[in-house]
């Protein structure tokens, strides 16, 4: 497990982001982050924070088809 450090940091980083909102499909905003290591998406609905998802990503901020080690396609991607 990591140290507490980590998480701190990794939270710090998030915290941090540069943040774009866009309207949602259907109430509130989709959020999405992004900062150097770091992408992530949410949902805010009525002011108040509903979903956060943040992950640690290659850093280039660019879109691969796939994640990096884990083989996995992006969902657009896995069909084609």
């Amino acid at each position: 497990m990591p140290p507490a450090d980590s998480a701190v940091s990794f939270l710090k980083q998030v915290a941090a982001a540069e943040v774009r909102e866009f309207p949602a499909v259907s109430l509130g905003e989709t959020l999405r982050l992004q900062t150097v290591g770091i992408v992530g998406v949410g949902l805010r609905a009525e002011e108040a924070l509903v979903h956060l998802a943040a992950f640690r990503s290659n850093g280039d901020g660019s879109r691969g088809t796939t994640s990096p080690g884990t083989g996995m396609r992006r969902a657009s991607r896995r069909f084609v």
